[in-house]
């Protein structure tokens, strides 16, 4: 018999950004289920933070939010060494 922790641990991790929080709450909330969200934040230059800094399996991103320069996705994350899936 497997513990909830060990399930978790065995699920692709994953990274929600949306800038609307309601909708971030609904995704997070849908996904949750089938996968261990790792970290959801509602701003893109933080979305590109935590992408390149805990490495998830997917990142899903609402596609009209505002980013900064340097955080421009996907083109920033050419220099990752394992890049995530990304889902827009």
């Amino acid at each position: 018999m497997s513990s909830a922790a060990d399930d978790v641990s065995k699920r692709m991790r994953l990274i929600i950004a949306d800038d609307q929080i309601l909708m971030l709450d609904v995704v997070k909330r849908l996904l949750a289920t089938d996968y261990n969200v790792i970290a959801s934040v509602d701003r893109g230059d933080s979305a590109f933070e935590a992408i390149t800094r805990m490495e998830p399996d997917i990142a899903v991103l609402d596609v009209s939010m505002p980013m900064s320069a340097e955080s421009r996705l996907p083109g920033g994350f050419k220099r990752m060494a394992r890049r995530p899936k990304l889902f827009f």
